[in-house]
């Protein structure tokens, strides 16, 4: 047992010299460590397709404002009043912190935070990317991985996967949204591991940096998709609010008006039903590339040429266990869904009585 104890403390050790250490007293290399986002010699790996826009923002402040707002409005929430802003909003049954899943919602949203600033600094600290200072970006870079790999994608993945129903049993649409976030979960996934590889091999040397970059601003991207979908729940969720103050603000004489505003408001416009639209309109993009990131869309929005495809991918063609991964996630997403919710018969989140 004590040789056991002394073997791992040794290993331990060896993997936090490697890791950590060994990047302080890493001499600077001035091959690896010159990527700038000016450079012309790397420009040949800048993307150009249909998402290039979305991604390119994250070499720019606007993204970061509102991922700082957002993360913001969630911590003065929650500080004030023990929930999330949206958990707040929603009365506490839609992503709130007072549900069976507080637990690893806070801890996701606290990686989360912490991630998207390490994510800001990487993208942002253009000068923390060569000189003395190299390190920093690359430290950095590895703790918003670790981040990722062990703390915030399972986080996701459990909370896409045990989304509630609500009071109306809307499973349809919260399997929608179950299968859109896992989706999105799986992505970032994929190209945060593909960029890693890309940087730790430096096939092309210097060059490769540029497209290790593009692959985690696109992870990145896939974890930030929740800022284009939060504003758009938010202007849902005051429609609601305005169609049941309006239904009680109606004379009596008005009674089928009225009655019409209020089942509009808490039938079509429930909080999940509006959670998994405002996600799925968009989300269900991803689940339309059955091949993955290898799919006729995806390619279009991320062009490579056969060397860069070879060097992102592993090769230039997808093999056919990788097509048949790809192919059957939608399938293994409704077959985990079924399991949870005991085919679609139980709420894997109830909402307690009486907080609607």
């Amino acid at each position: 047992m004590v040789r056991s104890v002394a073997s791992a403390q040794t290993i331990g050790a060896e993997l936090v010299d490697k890791l950590v250490w060994s990047e302080c007293r890493r001499v600077p290399d001035a091959a690896a460590d010159s990527f700038h986002v000016d450079s012309q010699d790397l420009q040949k790996d800048r993307l150009d397709g249909w998402l290039a826009g979305l991604w390119g923002t994250l070499m720019f402040r606007g993204p970061w404002l509102m991922a700082l707002i957002f993360v913001s409005l969630e911590s003065i929430a929650w500080i004030l009043t023990g929930d999330g802003f949206f958990g707040n909003l929603t009365g506490g049954v839609v992503e709130s912190l007072r549900l069976d899943t507080a637990v690893p919602m806070w801890r996701h949203m606290l990686s989360g935070s912490l991630m998207w600033a390490l994510g800001a600094f990487q993208c942002l600290g253009k000068s923390f990317r060569h000189g003395q200072l190299a390190w920093l970006h690359r430290m950095s870079g590895r703790l918003l991985l670790l981040l990722w790999f062990f703390i915030v994608g399972p986080t996701a993945a459990y909370l896409s996967l045990f989304c509630g129903t609500g009071p109306s049993n809307a499973h349809v649409s919260m399997t929608i949204f179950a299968l859109v976030s896992m989706d999105t979960t799986l992505f970032a996934y994929y190209y945060f591991w593909r960029g890693l590889l890309v940087a730790y091999r430096r096939e092309r040397g210097a060059d490769s940096l540029a497209l290790h970059g593009q692959a985690m601003q696109a992870a990145l991207a896939w974890t930030m998709t929740i800022l284009i979908q939060r504003p758009i729940q938010l202007c849902v969720i005051i429609l609601r609010k305005s169609l049941l103050l309006l239904s009680a603000a109606l004379p009596a004489t008005w009674i089928g008006t009225s009655r019409t505003a209020e089942s509009v408001a808490l039938n079509v416009l429930d909080h999940h039903v509006g959670l998994s639209v405002t996600t799925a309109w968009f989300g269900c993009i991803l689940l339309a590339m059955i091949d993955g990131p290898r799919s006729k869309l995806m390619m279009q929005a991320f062009p490579l040429d056969e060397v860069t495809a070879q060097e992102l991918f592993g090769s230039t063609k997808a093999h056919f266990a990788e097509l048949l991964f790809w192919r059957l996630r939608v399938p293994v997403y409704l077959l985990l869904r079924a399991m949870v919710t005991d085919v679609w018969t139980v709420d894997p989140n109830p909402v307690p009585p009486g907080w609607i």
